[in-house]
């Protein structure tokens, strides 16, 4: 999800969109889904200690990534190197 947001900063992607990524099993899919899977993404860049992803909520519609070519480089860097299945390490 990380991925798609950050490479089409300004985009506004809808929940369903982002739910038709694929993020967890089908028969659970709910567009709270992508609500809470938000939520952890933010909370792992928090419990790493790095600056926060630029995913900003867009109120009734979804989600995107703020345009800010300083943000998508560091965000791709920090992503790449610090985030497995459950927990995010600074390397």
């Amino acid at each position: 999800m990380l991925a798609t947001l950050v490479g089409a900063p300004g985009r506004v992607f809808g929940r369903e969109e982002l739910l038709d990524l694929g993020v967890g099993p089908r028969r659970l899919r709910r567009a709270r889904t992508v609500d809470v899977h938000v939520a952890r993404l933010r909370g792992k860049f928090t419990a790493a200690k790095l600056p926060a992803p630029g995913i900003e909520t867009v109120r009734g519609v979804g989600y995107r990534f703020r345009e800010d070519p300083a943000l998508v480089r560091n965000t791709i860097r920090n992503a790449t190197v610090m985030c497995n299945a459950n927990t995010c390490t600074a390397v």
